[in-house]
């Protein structure tokens, strides 16, 4: 390769590597489904539909390392995350049924 091209190409990369620093890694702060997804924003989640008209907002109760326990208080509301499947509780019992089937984001946002 000519010393041109490898310039061109150094830069190429160097601006891909510098836009890259404004991107997130997604994984336990973002749970997707096919209405839309949950977001951690601090120690609150967001729920967002696909359009990201916010829906919702729940205050993280428990976090195991295999669950995200999510509680809206004001509505008598619990939710479980948990990879493949989140349930919803109405009565604050221990019984949850499922709300969605979906699961947590892998990759990265550079939006």
């Amino acid at each position: 390769m000519s010393w041109p091209v490898k310039f061109l190409v150094s830069i190429a990369l160097l601006a891909a590597f510098i836009d890259c620093k404004h991107c997130i890694e997604l994984g336990k702060d973002t749970w997707r489904h096919g209405g839309g997804s949950f977001e951690r924003d601090g120690s609150n989640w967001i729920e967002y539909d696909n359009d990201m008209q916010r829906k919702a907002t729940f205050a993280q109760t428990l976090d195991n390392g295999r669950q995200v326990l999510l509680a809206d208080h004001d509505r008598g509301v619990s939710i479980v995350l948990q990879d493949g499947v989140a349930g919803i509780n109405h009565n604050g019992g221990s019984q949850y049924e499922q709300l969605y089937k979906g699961s947590w984001a892998q990759g990265y946002d550079c939006t």
